[in-house]
């Protein structure tokens, strides 16, 4: 018997063999996988056992393909990393610091933080990937901050991203970090 849920006027199911043709035409249209991924057809798979647990597998994100996004960040290449990011990502940080907000867009995001944090730490804030946790489409991503301000204050902030991925791209995060030493940032090196 397969798992279903069912309304008046709703019926759904896992998907098995039988709906294959159906779904690997959809993911092979751009037009449907416009919505999905940017348009890209996804290929057909050419093994026999084909399953909603391969389907599944695909979508997941891996430890690999996230220390590979973050690569940028810990490498300076800031837009290396936000290639990865949706345009229209829902991205929050946490605190009460001149940081702190919700931003809508990767270009908002990108000018309350970093444009802000590049005025006062003439390296950049020096991410480095420090731990790591991934579970289907999410990650749980803690970095650390080794950036020195213009004054000389060391910059040694923790933080703990809560990162979802639609696909390989990132479309929500919830940004953690220690509010004090943000704003002891701003006031020793106003902008």
């Amino acid at each position: 018997m397969r798992a279903s849920f069912e309304t008046a006027r709703l019926s759904l199911s896992l998907a098995g063999e039988a709906e294959r043709e159906n779904l690997v035409a959809l993911e092979r249209d751009p037009e449907v996988m416009r919505f999905l991924n940017g348009g890209r057809a996804t290929p057909e798979p050419t093994s026999s056992n084909w399953s909603l647990a391969h389907i599944q597998e695909e979508l997941m994100v891996t430890e690999d393909y996230v220390r590979e996004v973050f690569k940028g960040l810990e490498h300076g290449d800031g837009a290396g990393f936000f290639e990865h990011v949706d345009d229209r990502v829902d991205w929050i940080v946490e605190g009460t610091h001149p940081l702190a907000g919700h931003y809508k867009s990767k270009s908002d995001f990108v000018a309350g933080t970093f444009a802000k944090l590049g005025k006062v730490l003439p390296n950049g804030a020096q991410l480095v990937v420090e731990h790591l946790l991934v579970k289907d489409d999410q990650a749980v991503v803690e970095l650390h901050s080794l950036g020195t301000a213009k004054n000389g204050f060391r910059f040694d902030n923790r933080y703990c991203w809560v990162v979802h991925f639609d696909g390989d791209t990132i479309d929500r995060v919830r940004a953690y970090l220690d509010s004090t030493m943000v704003a002891r940032l701003f006031e020793e090196n106003p902008i």
